[in-house]
């Protein structure tokens, strides 16, 4: 099918400076039938490498321009800067050369003073701009009306009918949590113990749940234990205290520490030990607390690495009982692992050099 149109008469006519327009009334069809045919043959225009393929919409209103990074002709609308280029791609090329120069933040400057002259702002008093504002939240209000009555609503109380936040006021929660309306501190009634004090009220406490007993002077009577069966365990308790108890070491839990054994050091012996309890052989991530830091010969004076090392907690409570086997067992674990020297009595044996070090 040969076309009614001749390609080279058109491009002679566009050349010889007719517009796409007079050559479209002078053939009797559209301007974008001519713009299809001089994109076909690659016409040359003013700078630019070849006509687009994008075509006009008959809605808009606009014009064509050359691209500004790279020539192609662009259909522009007048007032959008994207308009002015081929694609995103060509913008942030053009962006990354000429916005940040100097010239164009002069014509930026120049453009600005030039809007501002011809736009000129008239400062406001207070009272303009309180009157401003107000026949702003007039007009929201008239639109917004049936939403904000609706908020309204929700914020009423159900049973007395008050503004609260929610669905009843604190007045009314209080009132169905105490129908009987006792103060706060009130005494309401005499522990059942016979100590003869009294349970008071507490806040946003149920009628139902007063307690019979005080649970902080007698917590194991809460539990439902008897007052002679309490009696018996408070015996019991008191016949093992401190020299009566076989595992008392004349109060050895209460003596200070060394000022070395810090959280500095213990982090020291635990890294050395890799942090794995060297009894049992567990390893810190199984484990929920840092591992304790324990005293081979329980000299808690003697806070060096050749008298310390690293176990978990349940590892440690063992080490109470039988001391001097357990002082020998770690003291040969140490020896092997690490080469530390240990007399026959249990003290740990060092050179001169390493005491000069410690006492730097």
């Amino acid at each position: 099918m040969k076309s009614k149109f001749d390609y080279d008469k058109i491009v002679e006519a566009y050349n010889s400076g007719l517009s796409p327009k007079r050559i479209a009334d002078k053939l009797e069809c559209s301007r974008e039938n001519i713009f299809r045919i001089l994109i076909k043959m690659k016409v040359k225009r003013k700078g630019a490498e070849y006509f687009n393929s994008k075509f006009p919409s008959k809605k808009k209103i606009g014009k064509y321009i050359s691209c500004k990074n790279c020539g192609n002709l662009v259909y522009s609308i007048k007032g959008n800067y994207y308009k002015s280029f081929c694609n995103m791609q060509c913008f942030v090329e053009f962006k990354k050369k000429n916005m940040y120069t100097d010239e164009y933040r002069e014509n930026m400057r120049e453009k600005t003073i030039k809007y501002f002259k011809a736009h000129p702002r008239r400062k406001m008093n207070k009272v303009e701009l309180r009157n401003r504002r107000l026949k702003g939240s007039k007009i929201w209000y008239e639109k917004n009306k049936e939403r904000v009555l609706d908020s309204q609503k929700k914020d009423i109380c159900i049973s007395c009918g008050k503004k609260c936040h929610g669905k009843r006021c604190f007045e009314c929660k209080v009132k169905d949590n105490n129908p009987h309306k006792y103060k706060i501190g009130e005494k309401i009634r005499l522990c059942k113990c016979g100590c003869g004090k009294w349970i008071t009220y507490k806040r946003h406490q149920h009628y139902t749940n007063i307690p019979e007993y005080i649970s902080s002077h007698h917590p194991i009577w809460s539990k439902g234990l008897t007052k002679e069966e309490h009696n018996g365990l408070k015996k019991i308790s008191e016949s093992r205290l401190k020299e009566k108890n076989p595992n008392w070491n004349n109060g050895s839990s209460f003596e200070p520490y060394d000022y070395g054994f810090n959280e500095r050091f213990k982090r020291e012996i635990r890294n050395r030990d890799n942090q794995i309890c060297m009894l049992c052989g567990i390893h810190r991530e199984k484990i929920k607390r840092a591992f304790d830091v324990h005293h081979i010969n329980y000299n808690k004076l003697l806070s060096i690495q050749e008298n310390c090392i690293s176990l978990c907690n349940s590892c440690h409570t063992k080490t109470e009982f039988n001391r001097k086997n357990w002082t020998k067992f770690f003291q040969s674990l140490l020896s092997e692992k690490y080469g530390y020297n240990y007399s026959g009595d249990g003290d740990v044996i060092k050179t001169v050099r390493e005491i000069q070090e410690i006492l730097r």
